[in-house]
């Protein structure tokens, strides 16, 4: 019984081990808890990301395998392999581990929008748009705010590469969405500017205008819609 209390406490345990910026070595802490319990995930985990983030990439691998070992269909151990493979540089190994990652679990937001991110840096952006259209699905607040933008960046794409009306017209939605729920956003209202420009709601985009503090030049060339990072 007193090994299970041990046990209930023991990621908050871990989680303030890696947070506390006192320690100076807080691996060294978390291998002294691995003594104590051998088998647990997030303790397994933890470790590997400690050394993730010192880049002794082989160490956090070896141990995000182990964890493996241990519950082969743990959603966050895959992800966490994924990070240690893209860290190596090894894509297609992370992909295939973010891919179970998002089998196992239909509904971890993170493993969409890392998906996502990485189908777009590939320009896949029909891939990349279904990913973040997942995520969107998931969660459709601020703080999922970077792949709602994706997502419209994404459409904005694919437009530029088919010139379908249809995905301009989606992107368009996507970014009033953000708009309603982050107002101010200068990159965001820059868009909306330029694409009610292309589809003619010319005064739509002086309201825009309007609202926007300095002075802002739309581009006319309707073949190079406004994207940012």
């Amino acid at each position: 019984m007193n090994n299970e209390t041990n046990k209930k406490d023991l990621i908050p345990k871990i989680m303030k081990i890696m947070n506390d910026k006192k320690i100076q070595d807080p691996i060294k802490k978390l291998l002294d808890l691995e003594k104590k319990f051998p088998s647990d995930i997030p303790l397994k985990q933890a470790i590997g990301q400690s050394y993730l983030q010192k880049g002794e990439n082989t160490e956090a691998l070896n141990y995000m395998k182990e964890a493996l070992k241990i519950e082969p269909n743990n959603y966050s151990t895959h992800f966490n392999l994924g990070r240690v493979y893209q860290k190596f540089k090894k894509f297609d190994e992370a992909i295939k581990f973010y891919k179970k990652s998002i089998s196992i679990n239909k509904k971890f937001k993170e493993g969409y929008n890392i998906l996502g991110d990485i189908y777009f840096n590939k320009k896949d952006f029909n891939l990349s748009v279904s990913y973040y259209k997942s995520s969107f699905d998931l969660d459709k607040t601020k703080a999922n705010l970077f792949a709602i933008a994706r997502l419209g960046e994404g459409l904005l794409n694919l437009y530029l590469i088919n010139k379908d009306k249809k995905l301009i017209n989606e992107a368009k939605e996507h970014y009033e969405f953000i708009d309603l729920i982050a107002p101010n956003n200068l990159y965001i209202k820059k868009n909306l500017i330029n694409i009610n420009h292309y589809l003619g709601l010319k005064n739509e985009a002086i309201i825009l205008e309007k609202k926007m503090d300095g002075v802002f030049i739309i581009d006319k060339d309707l073949d190079k819609l406004l994207i940012e990072y």
